[in-house]
């Protein structure tokens, strides 16, 4: 009897199918990179703030910044800080533990032994009442007066006082207070201060109103010569409709331009601006915020992104030399300097709030 030829499953039928499934995983390795790289080109994610050379955190002027119920002052040397105000809870006394040495752990700045860990923040059995927080404040061109906004302040529970305070007072002064409102607690507004050429000071605080009205902001302008008082205040929209170039304590005074709209936004004297913006990247396999840096001109609204982190990130102060700016970042302020892509450096523990060259 002839043989019967046989066909199984080897030879080139196998090497065929051998070959399919090659083929298959290669795809499904380089698929998903493909399109990890067209997204990533399409909009690519900015440089991280931590990376580059690190910001000189050389100090220059003088600065304003604040902890937990402490407002600090320093004029040149941030090693010589004093307390300007302290309306931290007195606390019992602990015995003192020693401090790491200077080998022990790197220190962040020359500032992180300004700053004692008594004035960190509320202990888990403090009073549920919230703790004074230092809004803004503002130095005086000749450094002899702090101006600063304070809600919440131990005298006045419940209200926001702009007061003013000088750094050649004797420990302990109290402060002098123009005015203050009652306080609208997490109203998303961003209270500021400016001390004018003429020693005249602008403020914006948040106000609840009574009766309520729609513009929970109030503007207005104090003094602080020989008599410290209250000479103007209005709701912020009639500031910007009117009062703005009718109040005799603002003569030649100009609004600041309203472009580039930022989250927080600094203004330097050459019209340099930073300020911060979240960016939300989401795609098949990132989904998430970012917080950036970016840079830009007073008046344009064009910007460039410079850096980019994943928590909040907030511009807060211009330094003398109008390119580094400081930047707060969970609770400390660091400096970044806008050229060159440099990285985020640490120069003190607290935020800060004012800087004068």
């Amino acid at each position: 009897m002839p043989g019967r030829e046989t066909k199984g499953f080897g030879g080139s039928g196998v090497s065929s199918q051998v070959g399919l499934i090659v083929i298959a995983l290669l795809l499904g390795l380089v698929v998903p990179l493909g399109v990890v790289a067209y997204l990533a080109a399409k909009d690519p994610v900015p440089r991280s703030c931590s990376t580059g050379v690190a910001t000189s955190t050389h100090f220059e002027g003088a600065v304003a910044w604040s902890t937990p119920g402490v407002l600090w002052f320093a004029d040149g040397d941030l090693s010589r800080a004093r307390r300007l105000v302290d309306y931290a809870p007195v606390r019992p006394a602990t015995p003192a533990s020693p401090s790491p040495t200077a080998s022990a752990t790197p220190a962040p700045s020359v500032a992180a032994s300004v700053s004692p860990g008594a004035s960190t923040g509320p202990s888990p059995s403090a009073s549920p009442t919230p703790w004074p927080v230092f809004e803004a404040a503002a130095v005086s061109a000749d450094r002899h007066m702090v101006a600063f906004v304070v809600s919440n302040p131990p005298d006045e529970p419940g209200m926001i006082s702009l007061r003013v305070i000088s750094p050649l007072d004797p420990p302990g002064t109290t402060p002098q207070e123009p005015g203050s409102w009652p306080w609208v607690r997490d109203g998303g507004v961003r209270s500021d201060v400016s001390i004018l050429p003429d020693g005249h000071m602008l403020f914006t605080v948040a106000h609840k109103w009574d009766p309520p009205e729609t513009d929970p902001v109030l503007v207005g302008v104090a003094e602080a010569s020989s008599t410290v008082k209250l000479d103007e205040a209005d709701p912020q929209h009639k500031f910007l409709q009117t009062d703005h170039s009718v109040w005799p304590e603002l003569k030649g005074y100009k609004l600041p331009p309203a472009l580039p709209k930022l989250e927080s936004r600094v203004i330097a004297p050459g019209g340099r601006v930073a300020g911060s913006l979240t960016h939300f990247v989401k795609t098949l396999l990132v989904d998430r915020a970012l917080h950036e840096i970016v840079d830009g001109r007073a008046g344009s609204p064009d910007t460039s992104v410079v850096c980019a982190g994943g928590d909040p990130l907030e511009t807060v102060a211009f330094a003398p030399d109008g390119h580094t700016v400081a930047v707060v970042a969970g609770g400390n302020t660091g400096l970044l300097d806008l050229n060159g892509g440099h990285a985020l450096a640490t120069l003190l523990r607290g935020r800060v709030l004012a800087w004068r060259a």
